[in-house]
């Protein structure tokens, strides 16, 4: 295992709020990373995990209802948190 430390910022979540879409873009992403978005009670939204080496990612949001999200990266290294929020 690396022995690289990153932090929440080191990724970037646009717009936010998001309405119909959201973007995450790092250039810390690796194949295998696993991003989650719960919401507030906990549930998960969306899972998906890195298959390809890319810088951004677009999630889709406008089945979602309004509300504050949690969108983690899992990473080799730990995992990362940022607040999202969605508005239609």
């Amino acid at each position: 295992m690396d022995d690289i430390q990153i932090s929440s910022n080191e990724f970037n979540i646009y717009p936010n709020p998001a309405t119909d879409e959201f973007t995450i873009q790092s250039s810390k992403f690796k194949v295998g990373d696993v991003i989650n978005v719960l919401d507030v009670m906990g549930r998960m939204v969306y899972q998906t995990k890195i298959s390809t080496a890319n810088t951004s990612i677009k999630i889709q949001t406008s089945s979602w209802m309004n509300g504050i999200y949690l969108v983690q990266i899992k990473t080799t290294v730990g995992v990362l948190t940022q607040k999202l929020v969605v508005q239609h």
